[in-house]
């Protein structure tokens, strides 16, 4: 069972390769004193990843680390074209910062295994709302994991997962 789990976390993790994630991976890592990204992400998610391919897209942790999610992160909207969030000012605390930027990483059922970070996010903490825009595509859901990440790049939040449906 475990041997059945371990290609689909090791294709995933390669899909990262040269994205944000792999920084956020490294960061965390670091850390939380593994040796390595690609480790902190086995241990991580090893158990989302089953026979027959499949994958428990809510419990996938795409991201983590210091920095704290906002107050009340939700998706107030969400379809083919684009999904809107919302989120309570946390910035008083000693791990979130007004500048801290939103980031979308998306998984599209049409491929599986390929995280990509979305472009185009421009949306801060201070905003407290941000409008990420979908691709076109073949997909029919889109697996969304919402991040913050610092302005200069060194630390990033856990991620909340949303999901939308086309029909």
């Amino acid at each position: 069972a475990q041997r059945a789990k371990l290609p689909g976390a090791q294709t995933m993790h390669r899909a990262a390769r040269g994205s944000v994630l792999e920084r956020v991976y490294t960061l965390v890592a670091r850390e939380e004193e593994r040796r390595s990204g690609y480790h902190w992400f086995l241990h991580a998610n090893m158990n989302v990843f089953g026979a027959n391919d499949s994958i428990d897209y809510p419990r996938l942790v795409l991201t983590a680390g210091s920095l704290q999610l906002p107050f009340g992160l939700r998706m107030v909207a969400g379809s083919a074209k684009c999904a809107e969030l919302e989120w309570g000012d946390n910035t008083s605390t000693v791990t979130a910062q007004s500048t801290d930027r939103l980031m979308v990483a998306a998984i599209f059922d049409d491929e599986p295994y390929q995280p990509v970070v979305l472009e185009g996010v421009e949306a801060c903490r201070k905003d407290k709302r941000g409008v990420v825009n979908l691709p076109e595509g073949r997909w029919n859901v889109a697996h969304l994991y919402c991040f913050f990440g610092a302005a200069d790049g060194k630390r990033y939040s856990p991620c909340m997962y949303f999901s939308i449906c086309k029909s």
